[in-house]
């Protein structure tokens, strides 16, 4: 599905078998980067504006704080369905197809032998026997599961040579959430897709322009990072060679009259000695755009059991916004319950906050596949008065919002969020089955 016109290509540099070609560093923003709150940029929307200054007080994202205000084009989304959820990767499958130098991937969950995952590497090995210069990055949180095939045994059935970082924390909670992939340096993919086995729907988006910096930049941070480094190489698994460092990719064009304003929502995973976990960019930017609705709120999450979240979408219906929230009926249920409660007792708990004027601005539905049958449902949406969307990682519940590493993007746009809001939300919610509270 499109949603704007195809961005034109960049011109990459060549990469030679001996030499890696990499255009000078030409970021305008280095790590270390802030800005004072009086520099946050003026929103389209007033939901953008009250996004960015919740993000300039906080300035505690993955990418330095003027890197997270940024522009680019939407250019189109990819779904998986229940029944094929590895089509969310057709647009990454598809521009990797299309590559030049590289692509890297960042993702939470890793399963080798799943659908997805084959497709993914399978296009990448494809591209390296066409270019054996052809360079492969991957940044993963936990690889090394017992009942997955590990990434390693994943790369040497396709004869890959990859880079590999491992964020592998268990049993800690500080995992690696975000789901980003760029290719070429030039264009970028969000979303709620990892590369595994579970027949949940799916949603990635296409970006392009300067916005693909900014995902270069988180990135580099998650690389840093990450405690393993390792490389495969004609099946053999080697001490990484690039180990904390990378070389910077092709830069994005610059800004193009069609871009549209955007600002990354991230937040890092929760560290020892933290007093206040939700006082960062993420958390602070989507509580912010919550708080500035005036009229309309559509949320689709697979969970939602943070309280502070369900507050706000409370508070909303009370000041007279429709808010319309759409979850699967069951959804990873074990730990939902351990992390502070499924979606049955979301249904129990908002009405306990909600006046009898926010009881008739409160909708509730469970998603469904088919209009009869409950199903799974792993899209992270929230769009705010038809003029602010959100499309990323980010659960609404504690183990997003108060210990995951989590990114996303706010799309400040009338028209393309209202064009988001058909495509992804609209279809769902039509069919959803209603939950009367």
């Amino acid at each position: 599905m499109r949603l704007s016109p195809t961005a034109p290509a960049s011109t990459v540099p060549a990469r030679s078998e001996s030499q890696t070609v990499v255009p000078p560093p030409t970021r305008a923003v280095m790590p270390g980067d802030r800005l004072e709150l009086s520099q946050a940029p003026r929103g389209r929307s007033p939901v953008g504006t009250a996004v960015n200054q919740a993000v300039a007080r906080t300035q505690r994202g993955t990418v330095p704080t003027p890197a997270a205000f940024t522009r680019g084009s939407v250019d189109g989304l990819s779904f998986g369905p229940m029944s094929n959820p590895d089509a969310a990767y057709d647009g990454v499958v598809a521009a990797i197809r299309q590559a030049k130098t590289e692509v890297r991937l960042q993702v939470f969950s890793f399963e080798g032998s799943s659908a997805a995952a084959d497709k993914v590497l399978k296009a990448i090995a494809d591209k390296q026997r066409e270019n054996p210069a052809f360079k492969a990055y991957l940044e993963l949180d936990g690889d090394f599961t017992p009942t997955a095939e590990t990434i390693k045994v994943a790369l040497e059935k396709h004869h890959l040579d990859a880079e590999v970082a491992s964020h592998v924390k268990w049993p800690s909670r500080a995992i690696d959430h975000t789901k980003t992939t760029i290719v070429d340096g030039t264009t970028g993919f969000v979303g709620s897709a990892n590369l595994e086995k579970k027949h949940m729907k799916q949603v990635v988006m296409q970006v392009s322009g300067p916005v693909v910096d900014t995902l270069l930049s988180d990135f580099d941070t998650a690389w840093r990072e990450a405690p393993i480094h390792f490389s495969v190489r004609n099946g053999l698994v080697l001490p990484s060679e690039i180990g904390a460092d990378l070389p910077l990719a092709a830069h994005p064009d610059a800004s193009r009259a069609d871009d549209v304003p955007m600002t990354w929502l991230s937040k890092d995973n929760d560290k020892p000695g933290e007093k206040d976990s939700y006082d960062n960019d993420a958390d602070q930017g989507l509580l912010a755009a919550l708080a500035a609705a005036t009229t309309e709120i559509h949320v689709e999450t697979p969970n939602s059991n943070d309280p502070r979240v369900i507050q706000a979408l409370a508070d909303a219906a009370n000041r007279g916004v429709k808010v319309e929230v759409m979850l699967p009926r069951t959804f990873n249920e074990l730990t939902s319950r351990l992390d502070g409660g499924n979606n049955i007792q979301f249904a129990q708990r908002i009405p306990q906050r909600l006046s009898e004027e926010g009881r008739a601005h409160f909708e509730l539905r469970y998603y469904s596949p088919d209009g009869k049958t409950d199903g799974w449902d792993h899209i992270k949406y929230l769009e705010v008065d038809g003029q602010w969307a959100y499309v990323g990682s980010q659960n609404a519940d504690q183990q997003s919002w108060k210990h995951s590493r989590e990114a996303g993007l706010g799309i400040d746009d009338s028209t393309q969020a209202q064009k988001l809001d058909a495509a992804i939300f609209q279809p769902d919610w039509a069919i959803a089955l209603p939950h009367p509270l």
